[in-house]
């Protein structure tokens, strides 16, 4: 499995980001090929952070693609800045 971790500094209210990441991006990367989970952390101090499971690293590296399309077009003036990004393969699975 492969994991992409994003950490986001926003400009506006984190209510409003996570509104428009239900409503509008969530049906995006669902409906993507090798997608497995999506989270989304709230770190405080106008911080967040998004974890995303996929079953190849092809799979989420499409859905990188459509996360910008998506902050470009919907997110822009919430999410100014490029996020942080750590992403790599899992070492250890433990599901409950």
């Amino acid at each position: 499995m492969y994991v992409m971790i994003r950490r986001y500094r926003l400009a506006g209210s984190s209510q409003e980001l996570l509104r428009r990441i239900r409503e509008e991006f969530v049906p995006i990367i669902t409906g993507l090929p090798g997608f497995k989970a999506y989270h989304v952390v709230d770190c405080g101090g106008l911080e967040a952070m998004s974890i995303s499971f996929w079953e190849t690293k092809v799979a989420a590296r499409q859905s990188t693609d459509e996360a910008q399309k998506w902050i470009s077009r919907s997110a822009l003036g919430l999410i100014p800045f490029p996020p942080e990004k750590l992403e790599g393969d899992t070492l250890l699975d433990i599901i409950e």
